[in-house]
This record gives C-alpha cells, structure tokens and sequence, in this order.
C-alpha cells in the first residue's frame, strides 16, 4: 500500500509536471503567437504609413504638373492675345496709312482737276478775246 501511495504520489507529480510543461508550451506558443501579431501589426501600420505618404506625394506631384500644365496654357494663351493684339494694331495702322494715302489722291486730283479748270478758263478766256478781237 505504501508503495501504492508513492506510486500515485509519483503519478500526480508526473502529471503535475506534463501539465506545467504543458500550460508553459502552451504560454510559449501564445506570446509566440502575440508576438507575432504585434510583428505583423507593426509591419500593417508600416505599409499603410509608405502607401498614405507615396499617396500624398503622388498628389502633390500630380498637383504640381497640372499647375505646370494650367501655366503653360496661360502662357500660351497670352501669347496667342498678345500676337492678335499685334496683329490688330498693324491692321488698324495700314487701314490708316490707306485712308491717308486714298485722301491724298484725292485731293491731289481735285488740284489737278481745279488746275485743269482753270487752264480751260485761260483758254477759253483767250479764245473769246480772240474771237472779239476778229469781228465777222
């Protein structure tokens, strides 16, 4: 009996031990297991943290082109309305020019004509004192 009681005695304590090193296996694996999922937690926080900034500098550098885009197309624009409005000017200038040159001939030929007439005049002044001068 005695040896029954150590028997026993030995088996609780056996049983004992495999269920230590058993909750102790099982401890292991779950701070493997937290530590794990903190490493992973981590390394989630990470890639979200490089995907939001590789985002945002994406953006800006999107932003920055469309500025450089929306530049160049006022630019161009305000060279397109300045060589119109050059253009417009030296139309508007030959239109003048044109009017002056056009008043100039035409006052240039009513002296001429104004000329003419009174050449005519002269000469019909000097034809009716010719005819006076020899009566019929």
């Amino acid at each position: 009996m005695e040896r029954e009681k150590r028997y026993q005695l030995e088996q609780r304590r056996k049983d004992k031990e495999r269920m230590e090193a058993a909750q102790a296996r099982a401890h292991d694996r779950y701070e493997k297991i937290q530590k794990l999922q903190a490493t992973q937690e981590r390394m989630y926080k990470k890639k979200q943290d490089e995907f939001r900034r590789h985002n945002e500098k994406m953006i800006k550098q999107e932003r920055i082109v469309q500025l450089r885009k929306q530049k160049e197309k006022e630019q161009i624009g305000k060279a397109q309305r300045e060589r119109a409005d050059r253009a417009k000017k030296k139309l508007q200038n030959v239109m003048v020019q044109n009017q002056k040159r056009i008043e100039e001939s035409r006052r240039d030929l009513a002296e001429r004509m104004r000329k003419q007439h009174e050449r005519m005049q002269k000469k019909d002044q000097c034809d009716k004192e010719l005819v006076k001068s020899y009566p019929l």
